[in-house]
């Protein structure tokens, strides 16, 4: 998901994200996520009459795990006494919206929300050049010309960690292949120390080679 925090002229914070995948602790995370940005409004010794209202929005590709009505996609949760529903306090409110039970077709929505839901649902599939007439709009326009650009920049993105990713593996490849030539030519020359009858300490202090890798070399040539 990517998250999104506003705030408006009255200090009141939105935070808005897109939720693709959906977990049974999805309700929890929310009020963690509504929880943290309230809680940090206030500095130390301030008083709580600073706090300002926390509206979280998340726009689910997935229902939530919650027995909601099947014809409704969109709900509000706040804090109310449970029997006679009365508010507690009006600074907690979540919002969701399940996109998979939003229907409505191109020619049936009548309200902005509707046209916002619709496209969010189907803005893969849009065609900046032949909009339908509910969405002919120049927020819409503007809004597509962004995910276009967004799209474009991720596979740019994705381009540039491929070249990054090749050129990182031939460095390391390119190391390792020194790095054993190194370890080659050490073994070399401890080797012809050995033919030549140089003592082990000699020999250790000209490779930096143990005791053990030289008489393991030693081994190997009788």
């Amino acid at each position: 998901a990517g998250d999104i925090k506003a705030k408006d002229e009255k200090g009141e914070f939105f935070l808005v994200e897109i939720q693709v995948n959906m977990f049974d602790y999805f309700p929890q995370r929310l009020l963690y996520y509504w929880a943290r940005q309230y809680a940090s409004q206030l500095a130390e010794r301030q008083h709580y009459d600073n706090l300002r209202k926390v509206s979280v929005i998340s726009f689910c590709a997935k229902n939530l795990p919650i027995p909601l009505p099947e014809t409704e996609s969109i709900h509000c949760f706040r804090i109310f006494e449970c029997k006679n529903h009365i508010p507690y306090h009006n600074d907690l409110n979540i919002y969701t919206v399940e996109l998979p039970k939003f229907e409505l077709s191109a020619n049936d929505m009548i309200s902005d929300t509707q046209r916002w839901l619709y496209f969010l649902k189907n803005a893969q599939s849009l065609d900046d050049t032949q909009l339908p007439k509910s969405l002919d709009t120049p927020l819409v326009h503007h809004a597509l010309k962004e995910c276009t650009m967004f799209t474009q920049n991720e596979i740019q993105r994705g381009l540039y960690e491929g070249q990054l990713k090749a050129h990182l593996d031939y460095i390391s490849a390119l190391d390792a292949s020194l790095q054993q030539g190194i370890k080659e030519g050490i073994r070399e020359t401890a080797t012809n120390a050995l033919k030549a009858g140089l003592d082990l300490k000699t020999i250790q202090a000209i490779t930096g080679l143990t005791l053990a890798e030289i008489q393991q070399i030693q081994d190997t040539m009788k």
